[in-house]
């Protein structure tokens, strides 16, 4: 990991925090992107801390000019890019029949895909060419709800099985061109970070959960061994 150019979303909490403090400890440069200042520059304080160098891209990577922007910035600031990893999240956790009874379900899974799905699909698009010239990685943190359905998660479980269809899909034709990127799913279960315990109210805290660290720990040596799927902790 040492001395990589890194993009990492979602660097800020949970899962993201963790892979942020893995690649400073090794020295990489990481540009962490997030839609909150506060807890962004917090991070980043913490990866000069470790002996990383950080910068920080604040905004809504949902549109799509803040997205080419976070990469033509990142490249830029870097000289390059080895490695993209998309982590950000938005968390949904309720019955959806009751929840759409009185809102409007197009805002609703407008916001959820655009967040979940189609900013995933911006960074990546407009990072390939770089990372297709330094040989780079591209990792894609995702959820056992993009293979299946579950209870409580309806429009998280179809943003993630968007983001697998997509992803999925180009992975093939990247082969069909030669592409020297590889592309690496991370099908994670049940994590223990503040946020995924808040929003879903205690109602599966009987769950056992991992660790972030842990998890961070499996979905980096998974990247960094171009593994096509990291799942974890299955």
């Amino acid at each position: 990991l040492a001395g990589q150019r890194v993009i990492l979303t979602g660097g800020s909490q949970g899962i993201g925090f963790e892979l942020m403090q893995l690649y400073c400890r090794n020295h990489a440069q990481v540009v962490l992107a997030a839609r909150r200042t506060g807890p962004l520059n917090d991070a980043a304080k913490r990866c000069q801390q470790l002996g990383g160098t950080p910068y920080v891209v604040a905004g809504d990577l949902a549109e799509e000019a803040r997205a080419q922007a976070l990469v033509a910035t990142a490249a830029e600031h870097m000289g390059g890019i080895d490695t993209v990893i998309l982590n950000h999240v938005a968390g949904y956790w309720g019955n959806w029949l009751t929840d759409m009874a009185d809102n409007n379900i197009s805002s609703h899974l407008e916001w959820y895909f655009g967040v979940n799905t189609y900013s995933y699909i911006y960074v990546a698009a407009h990072a390939l060419p770089y990372l297709e010239a330094t040989n780079g990685r591209l990792a894609v943190v995702s959820s056992a709800a993009g293979l299946l359905g579950l209870p409580r998660v309806a429009t998280y479980a179809a943003t993630k099985h968007a983001l697998h269809g997509f992803f999925n899909s180009l992975r093939f034709e990247l082969a069909e061109r030669a592409s020297n990127i590889s592309m690496t799913l991370a099908i994670l279960g049940s994590i223990d970070t503040t946020s995924a315990r808040e929003n879903t109210h205690g109602e599966i805290d009987h769950i056992p959960r991992v660790s972030a660290a842990d998890t961070a720990r499996a979905i980096a040596t998974g990247v960094q061994r171009r593994q096509r799927e990291v799942f974890y902790p299955f």
